[in-house]
């Protein structure tokens, strides 16, 4: 009976220590040279760097099982890509504004729970456009714009589950677009 207590007291241990595994993926972040996502640590690692890499080049290389964000962050799951913690509240404050190519690939069984808005894997995408020329073309405006945008393909989730107040939904909850 002990020795089965001091397993499962050991696995639990691993399991909280795996939860906040952030570890970065080979790639520098370039259209030509994206960085390589290939398991749930590097998309815990694009998180914890968005500040960073927000406007960087990622693709995903392999397929995705995230069942094991069921049971992180006290049962809260994965914290979503752009949320930042002040005065221990979250906030969905750094948008993504780079590139992400799914390659076709799959993310399945994220979890997430959230008391505050932004249940996404993307907590935000885009970026405000703001001091927008009326006097210009607005189309030639609008494209030149553009590019300061997030792009994201080709990915799949399935099988996720999203928990949110007021905003909960699968790829991202806002999208900036103010002018």
């Amino acid at each position: 009976m002990k020795l089965l207590l001091v397993a499962s007291i050991l696995l639990f241990s691993l399991s909280a220590l795996a939860e906040n595994k952030a570890v970065k993926p080979t790639g520098s972040g370039s259209e030509d040279d994206p960085f390589l996502i290939g398991k749930i640590e590097h998309l815990v690692w694009m998180g914890e760097n968005i500040t960073n890499v927000s406007a960087k080049c990622f693709r995903l290389a392999a397929d995705i099982d995230a069942s094991e964000t069921k049971g992180w962050n006290n049962g809260r799951g994965f914290l979503p890509i752009g949320y930042t913690h002040e005065n221990k509240k979250a906030y969905a404050s750094y948008p993504f504004r780079g590139c992400f190519d799914g390659g076709g690939h799959i993310i399945s069984n994220l979890f997430i729970n959230r008391k505050e808005q932004g249940a996404a894997l993307f907590a935000r995408i885009g970026t405000p456009v703001q001091n927008f020329d009326f006097s210009t073309n607005v189309l030639e405006n609008l494209a030149q714009r553009s590019k300061e945008f997030a792009t994201i393909k080709d990915l799949a989730l399935i099988d996720c589950r999203f928990f949110g107040k007021d905003l909960a939904a699968g790829l991202a909850c806002n999208i900036d677009f103010a002018l």
